[in-house]
């Protein structure tokens, strides 16, 4: 399989949801929002002065560390509109939330994950539950194991959905009722996937008889008593769900990935798909393809890598890449971004100004106003233009942890979404302090949010 399309493969956890979102505070309803810290059922809260984090890339989750002065061309926080503000921190430096849904503005649930390193000896799983005013802890499934992946969906207070990824077992997923979980029937067989603990995969519901959940090359479907799994004829890579774009009463759900991957007979040149979910089974729809002038570069592929809906403007957005094994060649192309927008039965292609790095499409997430956040740090507007978003203002490290000032705080993007009704997207993860030659960086579980030009 080309590199390219390794790349497009690569597993992203997302909070898809019908309402997907973060903690809200009294204040938070409609207007400023305090940062919440400490324990369940107290509301300390702490105002810092603004920084900026300057950072490079590292992995594909994590963004990276640098100075905060800005002196490496990268904006201030505190000289930006647009700009990441934490709005809840755990009450402390041992962990990272990895899984966030919000069927209400007012009903927000944030799985994380707490000791161990990567899932490992001595990790353990918390649930956190906002309904508005008051964190509390939650009641999670009595037989979790931290070693997975997870992915959190809710069509409502009575109807949340967690699903359980681990390498070379069947997928579980539970459904929360409003009172208890309870564990569905086991998923169909998949193939073997390295899930990274923590990350999930794909999943969304409409209520206890609907949900669709990415397993592999394939999507299941749970139609309230067992699972299927429809014929799909390309390999999925984001899963969206619309109420707003739904008809006879039933949602709209679209999937988006990459086709045409059997290269070993040859040359071949993978393509964005997508379909609709109707009528019990996915009919595909015309996708936007790209292709490179000749002579085409080595081992060219473009391909999905999310959908999202924007139930707000009735319409969905679907970021991917066109790129190709970059070296081969010398006079080589531009690789570009993919970004299509859509009603639903149609894409068109957008145009974006050229980006520094690819998109990170962990943490795409509608604006609300009818833009897009492309990911947690470039905000597309509703008219097109691209604007850098600064990250949030540093926070006090751990005490009697040296921080190496040769680093600013880093910070750890899981999962982003709309909160219902509103026009503020919130991401969670992780706070992480780098004291230089420890490689078990503190890390503090985090919420943030982001409203867009104020």
């Amino acid at each position: 399989m080309p590199g390219p399309v390794l790349r497009l493969l690569k597993p992203f956890m997302t909070g898809a949801a019908y309402g997907c979102g973060a903690p809200i505070t009294q204040e938070s309803r409609v207007g400023a929002w305090p940062i919440q810290s400490g324990g369940m059922n107290r509301s300390g809260i702490a105002r810092r002065s603004v920084l900026g984090a300057a950072l490079a890339a590292v992995g594909a989750a994590v963004a990276g560390c640098g100075r905060s002065d800005g002196k490496d061309g990268k904006p201030e926080a505190a000289k930006k509109k647009r700009a990441w503000r934490h709005i809840h921190l755990a009450d402390a430096w041992d962990g990272a939330y990895v899984a966030m849904a919000a069927p209400a503005r007012d009903d927000v649930w944030a799985l994380g994950m707490r000791g161990g390193k990567d899932g490992g000896t001595g990790a353990r799983l918390f649930l956190d539950r906002f309904d508005g005013d008051t964190w509390t802890s939650g009641p999670l499934p009595g037989d979790l194991k931290a070693d997975a992946g997870f992915t959190l969906h809710a069509s409502d207070s009575k109807n949340v959905w967690l699903a359980e990824s681990r390498p070379e077992a069947a997928t579980r997923v539970h459904r929360w009722d409003g009172t208890k979980w309870h564990l569905l029937p086991e998923t169909p067989a998949a193939p073997a996937t390295t899930t990274a603990p923590g990350k999930g995969g794909k999943l969304v519901t409409a209520g206890p008889e609907a949900g669709w959940l990415m397993l592999g090359d394939t999507v299941a479907h749970w139609d309230g008593s067992a699972w299927h799994t429809p014929d799909l004829d390309f390999v999925p890579a984001g899963l969206a769900i619309s109420a707003a774009l739904g008809s006879g009463g039933d949602p709209g759900v679209w999937v988006a990935g990459v086709r045409d991957l059997d290269c070993a007979e040859g040359e071949c040149y993978p393509q964005p798909a997508s379909a609709v979910w109707r009528k019990g089974r996915w009919q595909a729809l015309d996708t936007p393809e790209f292709r490179f002038d000749d002579p085409v570069p080595p081992e060219a592929s473009a391909g999905l890598d999310t959908v999202v809906a924007d139930d707000a403007k009735r319409g969905l957005w679907a970021v991917g890449r066109h790129d190709f094994n970059h070296g081969e060649v010398d006079d080589e192309p531009e690789s570009e971004e993919i970004l299509l927008q859509g009603d639903g039965k149609t894409w068109r292609k957008r145009r974006i100004p050229r980006l520094r790095h690819a998109i990170d499409a962990t943490t795409t997430t509608p604006d609300g106003r009818g833009g897009l956040l492309l990911d947690h740090e470039h905000h597309f507007t509703a008219d097109g233009d691209v604007h850098k978003v600064a990250w949030p203002a540093e926070i006090d490290g751990p005490p009697d942890y040296k921080v190496d000032p040769r680093f600013g705080q880093q910070m750890e993007w899981n999962v982003s979404c709309l909160l219902p009704g509103t026009h503020t997207v919130l991401a969670a993860g992780a706070v992480l302090i780098s004291g230089g030659d420890d490689p078990d960086m503190p890390s503090r579980p985090m919420i943030a949010r982001f409203d867009g030009a104020r």
